[in-house]
């Protein structure tokens, strides 16, 4: 081999090695932007666990009363069931027995 030839080797050789560390340089950079969107991402995720575990005890302290709550409502839908049901018996039943006694008194 010449020497330029071997000048010329080791020029592709140096511009190849400026291409592999512009390359690292560039690999470096996306890692660190990789890094700092991961650390974002778990600060984010820490932040929205403590909103549900703040949810979750505001939750558990709202369910009891909301159950008596439902409990009393149910019964009192029960009540004016029954309320309805025996009005209406004896808007039937009244009618019926003023019917029957004009009838036995004509």
């Amino acid at each position: 081999m010449t020497e330029a030839s071997q000048e010329r080797a080791l020029g592709r050789l140096e511009s190849k090695v400026d291409l592999i560390l512009v390359d690292n340089e560039r690999a470096v950079h996306s890692r660190k932007e990789q890094y700092e969107k991961l650390e974002q991402i778990t600060r984010k995720a820490d932040s929205t666990d403590r909103k549900i575990d703040s949810i979750d005890g505001r939750l558990k302290a709202v369910e009891e009363p909301v159950a008596d709550f439902e409990k009393w409502r149910e019964r009192a839908i029960g009540a004016l069931m029954l309320v309805s049901f025996v009005s209406a018996s004896l808007g039937a039943f009244i009618p019926w027995i003023i019917k029957k006694i004009t009838t036995l008194l004509t």
